[in-house]
This record gives structure tokens, C-alpha cells and sequence, in this order.
């Protein structure tokens, strides 16, 4: 039961991950956007970073989701 769980919950934040990523990417691509951070220097490695970032949320979100629904049901079953 635990491993289900645990792979309902790699499925739920990879799913999030792809839509989160494929969105991003279409903003940062759009008008040239990566050539204006490169050009003006505001950020190293802009790329690098949306990665980091949309992985860290996705995980830990769905983290967050999945302990606060097991702790309602927790509730729920006492």
C-alpha cells in the first residue's frame, strides 16, 4: 500500500513538473525573452534555474498535498 501511494505521488508531481516546464518554456522562448536576460546580464544560467525551480516546487507541493490529505483521513478514520 505504502508504494502505491508513493508512486501515486511521482506520478501526480511529474505530471505538474511536464505542465509547469512546458509552460514555462513557451514564456521564456516567447519575444525573445532568453536573449534580454543574456544581454542584460540580470541572471546567470536563467535556464538552469526555471529547471531547479519547477522541480522543487512540483516535489514539494505535491509533498505537501499528499501529507495533508493522509492526515485527513487519518482524522476521518479515528
Amino acid at each position: 500500500m505504502q508504494i502505491d501511494l508513493v508512486a501515486g505521488q511521482q506520478r501526480v508531481a511529474l505530471g505538474w513538473r511536464n505542465t509547469a516546464t512546458n509552460s514555462l518554456q513557451r514564456r521564456y522562448l516567447s519575444r525573445h525573452t532568453y536573449a534580454r536576460l543574456e544581454r542584460n546580464a540580470q541572471l546567470d544560467n536563467p535556464d538552469q534555474r526555471l529547471a531547479d525551480d519547477v522541480d522543487r516546487l512540483a516535489f514539494s507541493s505535491s509533498d505537501l498535498l499528499f501529507g495533508f490529505a493522509g492526515t485527513l483521513l487519518s482524522l476521518a478514520a479515528y
